[in-house]
């Protein structure tokens, strides 16, 4: 896709070459593509929000409950609470969630936001960029589902925390 190209379902594929079924920033959110985002290819998506409480989303058709994303995530401090910023769906609704918190811990919690597990304080960092890196099979009914969510200051190769779960 083009520098700076707004992005719509015709233009955010999936790995096996699936039509994203909804490409919604928001009502005060933007998506475009951006070259000097890219991780691998010849761009990145850049995600802008002027509210904390605006939502993207990224449908597809699932073919498979697998699959990755690798994202920046820059924001201002949180002041209380845990505010998601990965919400993983399924037909029946959400499946697994990742958050930050006020601390700076990135969080894992289920559909009905209980916790899984969570990082040390401090390795999300406000006003930083931080990369986000999650994998996840989650096609297993429970018994043997997966995911891996790292987090790194920006293109570090040294991940600052990881969390690992099965059976989500």
């Amino acid at each position: 896709n083009t520098d700076g190209t707004t992005c719509t379902t015709g233009n955010v594929l999936a790995v096996d070459g699936q039509a994203a079924s909804t490409v919604n920033p928001g009502a005060t959110g933007t998506l475009t593509f951006e070259a000097d985002l890219a991780h691998a290819g010849s761009t990145g998506l850049k995600v802008t929000q002027s509210s904390d409480t605006n939502q993207i989303r990224l449908l597809f058709p699932a073919a498979s409950a697998t699959g990755a994303v690798s994202f920046y995530h820059t924001g201002p401090s949180i002041a209380a609470g845990t505010r998601d910023i990965i919400n993983l769906r399924h037909a029946s609704g959400q499946l697994l969630r990742l958050a930050i918190n006020a601390s700076g811990r990135l969080l894992s919690r289920t559909g009905t936001g209980t916790s899984i597990a969570q990082t040390a304080t401090g390795v999300w960092v406000a006003n930083r960029q931080n990369r986000i890196e999650f994998i996840f099979n989650v096609g297993n009914a429970g018994a043997t589902d997966t995911y891996t969510a790292s987090i790194f200051d920006g293109d570090s190769t040294t991940a600052l925390a990881t969390l690992t779960s099965s059976a989500v």
